[in-house]
């Protein structure tokens, strides 16, 4: 190569291109508002979920399991006495899980029930002794 030339950068596009692409995909989510990596736009206030766990039947007591935080922390419970509630709220983000776990110590039923901004998102029973009610379910 002589003094003063440059190297093809395989088709002539080179860094810039790349760069343009990135943009691309970017602004639109920026200009719009919209809410990314599970953190309200710039600007934005952020938005309260309010997630409703619930356990209730025959027994006398359970065992409870249940997402703390939308995500991956939890909180587990012990011979904990029918009826159980917990209220939560949570900043909203683009993307949250809920789980809830129980399981009967006793005979007869429980049931388990997960509401989030007074909708049932999912509910579960199960029957018998040392039995496991699950419920689950997500929030875009």
């Amino acid at each position: 190569m002589r003094q003063g030339e440059r190297a093809a950068t395989g088709g002539g596009f080179g860094g810039s291109a790349l760069v343009l692409g990135i943009a691309g995909l970017v602004l639109p989510f920026v200009l719009s508002g919209c809410a990314v990596l599970g953190r309200p736009a710039e600007g934005l206030p952020a938005q309260d979920r309010h997630v409703r766990y619930e356990v209730f039947g025959d027994g006398d007591v359970v065992d409870v399991t249940y997402t703390s935080d939308g995500g991956t922390g939890t909180e587990q419970l012990q011979n904990v006495p029918l009826p159980f509630r917990k209220e939560i709220s949570l900043e909203e983000a683009a993307f949250q899980v809920f789980t809830l776990s129980a399981q009967n110590a006793d005979e007869g039923r429980i049931t388990c029930r997960i509401t989030v901004d007074g909708e049932v998102l999912d509910e579960s029973s199960s029957v018998g002794a040392w039995e496991l009610a699950l419920c689950n379910d997500s929030a875009p």
